[in-house]
């Protein structure tokens, strides 16, 4: 069986299924995070993940990439993007 691919929704890259935010937050080592709101921030305001990892010593950028799934982070990060993109020409 192959897993659900993301899919683009209203020019938002969104997950097949929502998280489960009770099992994600139990599991999650951002959520615990003491810089929690800081790792956030950053990944909306498009810093690598590599570098938000590396930085915060999260260990391993898919621990990134998953709670930014989980809390639909893409989708603020594409905003801030979007937003940006006008003022820039």
């Amino acid at each position: 069986m192959t897993k659900p691919k993301n899919s683009l929704v209203g020019g938002e890259l969104r997950a097949p299924h929502p998280a489960n935010l009770g099992r994600h937050a139990a599991e999650c080592k951002i959520c615990a995070h003491p810089q929690r709101e800081e790792v956030e921030r950053d990944f909306i305001n498009w810093r690598s993940p590599a570098a938000i990892t590396k930085q915060y010593a999260l260990g391993n950028r898919a621990s990134v990439y998953r709670h930014a799934h989980a809390l639909e982070l893409f989708s603020k990060r594409q905003r801030k993007y979007q937003g940006r993109s006008g003022k820039d020409h």
